[in-house]
């Protein structure tokens, strides 16, 4: 059972507009090419990537608005944490854009599809007024009309659409549906479609066709009645009226003939063998084509190896000067060294004079401390002495003074007796 995609959360919403924001859109729109590297983090396949930008791209201009970008980080976070992808976009997600207003004629768009492309039940990657552009190019290409064009006609033709002969290989190896080493109209605008808005646009390539890629002639779900698209033309003399080599119809009455039947077999036989010789060759040009892509990568990789070397060398140079230059500033730091040591036990010698003089400077003042301290001791004794004198001097002043007293009261009395 199918998981359903949620809606998108305004918290996530505002974390989109964050990233879109960014990312420096260009107008409001950030191209394809631009937004590839940032696709590629979320680790996804590339074929996944394709699906949902083909889901997320709604208006298929090769480049996501903010409503667009929106859809593509919700679908891929929805596909990292294990859902699948789903066919088309659900209601509940679909951007405001996407919504075909009224006033648009159903009926007009149903008789465009009608003039167009066949009803195959599902949408074409391309649409009308693209197929009606490689319908034009188609008989251009191939004016005799035999319904295919082979490779060796289309090469130069893909070559100046696109010079990178890898992304055209496998453009062809997804257009050709058929394995024929030609392409039908449906391939060959299949493939134009491929070149326009994945691979000028720097969009992934997916590993096999989409199911809304698949031309609708091949698509599973076309009726046995749906007949391919084909330019307006009859097949010529000698090819099927499919347009494949093979008996053709005058062949297949001249075997009805025994005279000229084994000379028709003979016929048939010799295109049989002309188209498996075609198919080789254009095999042999497909390889030769990968042989020459796979050798111009490996000069450019040998190319590259040879820049590295040089600017290896040239770093290995510039550090040799470095470390010349490294090794005089060495040489010069530990002259300055030398001459901050010398300064320094020269300081230390003078350091050490100043302590001894500091500690004789310290026993001076002792003795002097203790000649203070017994200065004062003296002090103190003569202090008590001289205390202990006034003293005594007082009581001898007193003990005259009493003496005195004691004297002239016997004067006196010695005078009141006579």
């Amino acid at each position: 059972m199918d998981v359903p995609i949620p809606d998108i959360q305004p918290a996530d919403r505002e974390q989109y507009k964050t990233i879109f924001t960014r990312l420096n859109p260009k107008n409001g729109y950030l191209p394809g090419a631009e937004l590839r590297k940032t696709l590629q983090k979320s680790n996804l396949q590339d074929f996944q990537l394709g699906r949902l930008w083909e889901l997320s791209d709604v208006d298929k201009d090769g480049s996501l608005d903010l409503e667009e970008f929106m859809l593509m980080m919700h679908l891929i976070k929805f596909v990292k944490a294990g859902g699948e992808i789903p066919l088309k976009l659900p209601d509940n997600i679909l951007p405001r854009k996407s919504v075909i207003s009224p006033s648009v004629s159903l009926s007009s768009i149903e008789s465009d599809r009608k003039t167009s492309v066949p009803d195959t039940g599902y949408s074409w990657v391309v649409d009308n007024v693209s197929l009606d552009r490689s319908r034009t190019n188609f008989v251009k290409l191939e004016p005799t009309g035999t319904g295919r064009i082979p490779g060796n006609v289309l090469k130069s033709y893909f070559l100046a659409l696109c010079p990178d002969q890898s992304a055209l290989i496998a453009v062809w190896n997804l257009s050709d549906t058929a394995n024929q080493g030609s392409l039908s109209l449906e391939e060959f605008a299949l493939a134009e479609w491929l070149i326009e808005n994945r691979v000028k646009k720097g969009l992934p390539l997916p590993d096999k066709l989409l199911p809304n890629m698949i031309p609708p002639s091949c698509s599973p779900s076309s009726s046995q009645s749906s007949a391919p698209l084909k330019p307006p033309a009859l097949p010529p003399r000698g090819m099927s009226p499919g347009g494949v080599l093979g008996p053709s119809i005058e062949l297949m009455q001249y075997l009805q003939n025994p005279v000229l039947a084994p000379l028709a077999q003979e016929l048939i036989n010799l295109e049989k063998e002309k188209h498996e010789q075609l198919r080789a060759i254009e095999e042999k040009k497909a390889k030769q084509s990968r042989l020459a892509v796979d050798n111009e990568r490996a000069n450019l990789e040998i190319r590259q190896a040879t820049v590295s070397a040089r600017v290896a060398e040239e770093e290995a140079t510039s550090a040799g000067v470095r470390l010349d230059q490294l090794e005089m500033e060495i040489r010069r730091f530990e002259d300055k060294i030398a001459q901050v040591q010398a300064e320094c036990l020269k300081q230390s010698k003078e350091i050490e004079e100043l302590g001894k003089s500091i500690r004789q400077n310290g026993q001076d003042v002792q003795q002097k401390q203790q000649d203070l301290k017994r200065a004062e001791n003296e002090l103190s004794q003569l202090m008590r002495e001289e205390k202990t004198l006034e003293q005594k001097l007082n009581e001898c002043r007193e003990q005259l003074l009493n003496s005195e007293l004691s004297s002239q009261e016997a004067r006196l009395v010695e005078e009141l007796n006579q």
